[in-house]
């Protein structure tokens, strides 16, 4: 899956009402409920979408960057107070959400991408989907033409610094050990893209990740952080 894969501002609640009441009527909605009870997120907590999940023998290819906060912390973050710091996070997320937390570049990556990707694997995963079929994974490897003309080293591995592993970006001229690094992800990526059903992306667990690691090599990793943001993303996806 890829995050925040939709970039343009939100549209006011004005303008999407009427694709949202088109939405419902093709699920049939009943017209009676209330407005927060149209909404999607019991399709997620009651198990339908795992079990459909599995019904449609699906996979699910998952995942993140080291420091997905740098960039988030770097653009639109807030002015030095409380009051612009509720105001930017108010920007994603309702404001008692922007009353609780404290630092903005944590807020938005973890709310973006850590938390409710996290609660998604652990639904499927507690609602029966198979542990095959969900395949983990972080890049924490900064390729070397990522330079800092690119973006600043402090950034570390920041928002879209994977994109050269997916697209197999091998004509920005990485090293002899880095193209061994992007060949053998990319052979990942065309099994789960052809369904390759023999290969075996060989994490054990739903807290393990396959990881690029720092080293440029190739890691099953338990994923540290794997049951604080589970409990954000519950609280956010409710």
């Amino acid at each position: 899956m890829y995050s925040n894969a939709i970039p343009p501002q939100l549209k006011a609640l004005s303008d999407v009402n009427s694709q949202f009441d088109e939405l419902c009527e093709y699920f049939k909605v009943p017209e009676g409920l209330s407005g927060p009870a149209k909404r999607f997120t019991r399709y997620n907590h009651s198990g339908a979408f795992a079990k459909e999940f599995k019904k449609q023998r699906l996979r699910i290819l998952i995942g993140q960057v080291l420091n997905e906060e740098t960039l988030y912390a770097k653009y639109n973050s807030s002015e030095p107070n409380l009051e612009s710091l509720r105001l930017q996070v108010s920007n994603y997320y309702a404001p008692e959400t922007a009353d609780r937390m404290t630092l903005f570049g944590n807020i938005i990556s973890d709310g973006q991408v850590r938390a409710p990707s996290r609660w998604l694997i652990n639904s499927h995963s507690t609602h029966g989907a198979a542990l095959r079929d969900i395949w983990r994974y972080r890049i924490a490897y900064r390729l070397s033409f990522i330079t800092e003309k690119v973006a600043p080293t402090s950034f570390s591995v920041a928002q879209a610094m994977d994109k050269p592993f997916w697209n197999f970006s091998i004509m920005h001229g990485p090293t002899a050990a880095e193209r061994t690094l992007m060949d053998k992800w990319i052979k990942q990526f065309v099994a789960f893209v052809n369904n390759n059903q023999d290969y075996e992306f060989s994490t054990r667990a739903i807290d393990e990740m396959k990881v690029a690691t720092p080293d440029g090599t190739l890691e099953i990793q338990n994923d540290q952080r794997f049951g604080e943001p589970g409990r954000i993303g519950r609280r956010i996806c409710k």
